[in-house]
């Protein structure tokens, strides 16, 4: 499993879900890649601005269909196909580090998983979706208030009046625990 700092995931949905529906389920190579799907098409390269990629680094014009960054996961074939063939073929990476993972395993005919009810930006959008099992893009004071909110409560989160009352909720629950 790859997971960004900004990153929350309910472990026990997450793995709930894996084990009931994922591990049955492995793609007949054998090989796994699951997450939060970017996008169901293609997606455009950009060429210029923050998300841009030269053409020299990444000649196709559409990515390949791949997950969100803030958290896939793999069983280990997978990921050692995939660093076998990088390593083996001196494939350039280029920065967008999702989008270049889903290349690679594009080209090892390893298909990208969707797992349902995960979510990137606008998180606080979906926090009371109680079936969340991953929300990218959460400030690491937030996913204390998540956890808090989840253990003692039973949903995720609630619009924070400050980001100042999100910090001191976060430590006074550290402080009980």
């Amino acid at each position: 499993m790859k997971v960004d700092d900004d990153t929350f995931i309910n472990q026990r949905l997450l793995f709930d879900f894996l084990f009931t529906y994922i591990k049955p389920k492995f793609t007949d190579n054998g090989l796994a890649y699951y997450g939060g799907m970017i996008r169901k098409g293609p997606r455009d390269v950009l060429r210029e601005g923050q998300w841009g990629i030269e053409k020299w680094e990444y000649a196709e014009e559409y990515f390949a269909p791949y997950l969100v960054g803030g958290a896939y996961i793999m069983n280990s074939k997978a990921a050692r196909d995939i660093i076998n063939f990088n390593s083996a073929n001196k494939v350039v990476a280029f920065r967008i580090e999702d989008a270049f993972v889903g290349a690679l395993a594009d080209r090892l005919g390893i298909k990208p998983v969707d797992i349902p009810k995960t979510y990137s930006k606008q998180y606080d959008r979906f926090c009371g979706d109680k079936n969340a099992k991953i929300f990218h893009r959460v400030a690491p004071s937030f996913q204390v208030k998540m956890i808090y909110n989840w253990t003692t409560h039973g949903y995720y989160c609630t619009k924070p009046k400050s980001h100042e009352q999100i910090i001191a909720d976060g430590e006074e629950f550290l402080r009980k625990y």
